[in-house]
């Protein structure tokens, strides 16, 4: 088992190395992949065959695998139990033992269901079954072991049959389990308990084994009489989580409690779990440098930064335990998958446990992060190590058809909330006094622990398509914001659009191979019809989110000084059209100044440059929109020319003017007067002077830019309808029928608070006026 386990990862990490050297290719040299051309599809032979072996590969080798069945008896079996009709549960018992008649652990339910319910003949089958395979010497032990659980269950003397020790590897969990149920009908609990655990070695039996050992501690003893347990390392793996952490708060062993989240968080997790998500962190650590231009002389701050939001999690526990403890003192009762629930306990408080790391460093190093977009990236870094720590309990989850919505899906949420509330840090900090300020850092909290609440309410509910449009929001909102802040960060690199479309290449093809990773892995802990389960469950939603990101992401341009709106429409509309923004796309340089520098062998230009010009007005030329007219410094002789003026324009589609050394089309004007008559322009009307760089020298936006007072107050008369909405939804049954706050203040708490927001949008959109 451990030779298989072994080549098993090994083919996992093979497959981790190949993805990622052909994705290393396919941006390291994008023009040597044209497959959309007979001739491409030749040259790349080898490239495309590599790209569609490592598509088609996980595929084979997890169908490869032989699947008995048995997960999906596992599965099947808690639906049946769950809706609770004794003919289904009868009826499914009678086909498992038929499928799986020599299954340990099918055979141990078999028998306690018959032995529960009176269902002599069966067990009198079973019992005269493991006779037979006894006398014929087909593994004979494990029958024994079995009869004599029989015995244990029944009471039935046909069952009964002596053993001695167990000499088969395999069966030695078997061989516990059934010295813990001789332990548990004579109720020694202590000598129960520890052979359960030690029966918990056995994959097969570790259900079986688990639900026993609660059972004991639930009914047999009392919180005080299990503390003793709680502190015992044998033990304590095995326990609830929520077990230890009542004893801990009990008993006041907060050393003990805080150990408790982190060995849940950090070591209940095995070596795949790790893989598949450190893998995911490496692809949106690569995808948040190349989007957000992070300089390598940052890093030293960011790992410290990932690291201290994947430990800090322990905080939520704490939170959520405060929060409970205060509902406690109002007599306020909420269940997990109630919406107030899942948006205070644990979109509220999960965002303010990533605000923590974040807002440290910003103090702590405010010299090294003063630009926008570093308000975004540090949120962001955070969100990853909260994630990290996150993940790793969805990993090792069961529930395998969430486990890619869990861990991967929502990770994008925890991106999307945090850079919310970077987001609009940075805008109040445009904003003049506290007020404004103050409502602008909690409107993001408020938006992002909505949306966090929603994408988890949803999820809760058994409704995870519904959350496609949870997602694309959260992709737009994360877009936007990222967008906004690069355009207001002073970036002149004239690689940077090439940046933002590499940027979106390794998202798309990492988000592909973090799915195909969960699927190797749940392959091979589970089985082959479990990761086909988790497949057909996510596909729709990877695709989708495939096709946004591919949408979205390449329409996103570096504009300086261009702020873009948020208008729910545009989540389907403002990246799909021809227009990319909403508010302002292109960049107007009216009155920027502009070096223009040529080598000496441009032999129109190259003798009289360096001159500094001034851009004027923009000029469509054959419908293009980007030439500007510019005024010259310095006269230029070119022939006949105007000597004065010009038209100005980057070279590359891809490039703008406000990037420094960026090579520019510069056309001479034969006759300004005919010019300035002539409503339609042709490049054949100028005259073309060769290879001209250019170099931005005033930009018309600082870090401090103030931007209009209008958009101001729109994004907080959104954030504050967003929020009366959200506390109409909360509060509805609540102030009417009283089931959500059962006494008359609550009910009067909450008109209150939706009158004072309805001032606060009335005062808002006055002052807007």
């Amino acid at each position: 088992m451990e030779a298989v386990y072994w080549t098993n990862l090994g083919f996992v990490i093979l497959w981790m190395v190949g993805w990622c050297y052909v994705a290393h290719l396919f941006l390291a040299t994008p023009h040597k992949f044209n497959f959309w051309k007979r001739t491409g599809i030749k040259k790349n032979a080898v490239n495309l065959a590599a790209l569609i072996g490592l598509l088609v590969v996980p595929f084979i080798w997890v169908n490869f695998h032989q699947d008995d069945g048995y997960y999906d008896y596992k599965r099947n079996l808690e639906k049946v139990i769950e809706n609770g009709d004794a003919g289904d549960v009868t009826s499914f018992h009678k086909k498992a033992i038929k499928q799986f008649p020599d299954n340990i652990s099918v055979n141990i339910e078999y028998m306690m269901f018959a032995s529960n319910y009176g269902l002599k003949s069966w067990l009198i089958k079973r019992a005269d079954f493991y006779q037979e395979q006894i006398a014929q010497g087909n593994e004979t032990e494990k029958y024994q072991l079995l009869s004599h659980l029989g015995a244990i269950y029944t009471g039935l003397q046909r069952f009964e049959y002596t053993h001695g020790k167990v000499n088969q590897e395999s069966l030695i969990g078997l061989y516990h389990f059934l010295n813990a149920e001789k332990a548990y009908k004579d109720l020694d609990l202590e000598v129960a308990q520890k052979e359960f655990i030690l029966a918990l070695q056995d994959d097969e039996l570790q259900d079986l084994a688990y639900a026993r050992l609660e059972g004991i501690w639930w009914n047999y003893y009392t919180i005080d009489e299990l503390s003793a347990y709680a502190y015992d390392m044998d033990i304590f793996p095995h326990m609830p989580f929520n077990l230890r952490r009542e004893i801990y708060i009990n008993d006041g062993s907060w050393g003990w409690y805080l150990f408790n989240g982190i060995y849940r968080d950090f070591f209940s997790a095995d070596l795949p779990a790790y893989l598949a998500v450190s893998f995911s962190m490496f692809v949106w650590l690569l995808f948040i440098a190349q989007i957000l231009f992070i300089e390598r002389k940052r890093w030293k701050f960011i790992v410290p930064l990932f690291i201290l939001g994947a430990v800090l999690p322990i905080l939520v526990y704490v939170l959520s335990d405060l929060l409970r403890y205060v509902y406690g003192v109002l007599d306020i009762h909420l269940k997990h998958n109630d919406l107030w629930y899942c948006i205070i306990n644990i979109g509220l408080v999960e965002e303010l446990v990533k605000m923590f790391p974040w807002v440290i460093f910003l103090f702590a190093f405010r010299k090294h992060f003063q630009r926008p977009v570093h308000y975004v990236l540090l949120p962001v870094i955070s969100a990853l190590g909260f994630a990290f720590s996150e993940n790793l309990i969805y990993v090792n989850s069961n529930d395998y058809e969430l486990v890619f919505s869990r861990s991967g899906i929502s990770l994008i949420v925890h991106l999307t909330c945090s850079a919310t509330i970077g987001y609009m840090t940075w805008r109040s900090n445009l904003q003049k006094g506290w007020l404004l300020k103050t409502g602008y850092v909690l409107a993001g909290i408020g938006i992002a622990s909505v949306l966090h609440g929603v994408y988890d309410f949803i999820i809760f509910n058994g409704s995870s398509y519904l959350n496609i449009f949870t997602l694309l929001v959260a992709l737009h909102l994360f877009i936007l914001f990222t967008n906004n802040t690069i355009n207001f960060s002073g970036i002149k690199d004239k690689q940077a659009n090439r940046q933002l479309r590499r940027s979106g290449v390794i998202l798309l093809v990492g988000l592909i191979a973090t799915f195909l990773i969960q699927y190797l892995i749940i392959g091979w802990h589970f089985s082959p019809s479990a990761a086909n389960i988790m497949f057909h469950a996510n596909i729709i939603m990877v695709l989708i989110t495939s096709g946004y990101l591919v949408v979205t992401l390449s329409r996103v341009r570096l504009r300086p000084g261009v702020l873009y709106k948020f208008a729910i429409g545009d989540v389907f509309g403002q990246f799909l059209k021809t227009s990319k923004g909403s508010y302002m796309d292109e960049v107007d340089y009216t009155d920027w100044k502009f070096r223009l520098f040529a080598p000496k062998s441009n032999q129109f230009v190259g003798h009289q440059l360096p001159v500094t010009v001034t851009a004027i007005r923009r000029v469509v030329v054959q419908g293009n929109l980007n030439w500007w007219l510019v005024c010259f410094d310095d006269p230029i002789y070119v022939g006949s020319n105007d000597s004065n003026f010009g038209l100005l324009k980057a070279k590359e589609s891809d490039q703008d003017l406000y990037m420094d050394k960026v090579e520019v089309m510069l056309m001479m004007i034969p006759n300004m007067n005919e010019f300035n008559i002539r409503e339609k322009h042709h490049s054949r009307d100028f005259y073309y002077t060769d290879r001209v760089y250019s170099r931005p020298l005033i930009v018309a936006m600082n870090d401090e830019m103030n931007v209009e007072d209008r958009t101001s107050y729109d994004h907080l008369i959104m954030a504050s309808f967003l929020i009366v909405l959200f506390l109409v939804f909360i509060f509805w049954r609540g102030i009417f029928d009283g089931t959500a706050f059962n006494t008359r203040s609550y009910r009067r708490i909450g008109i209150g608070i939706l009158m004072l927001f309805g001032l606060v949008i009335f005062w808002l959109y006055k002052k807007r006026k």
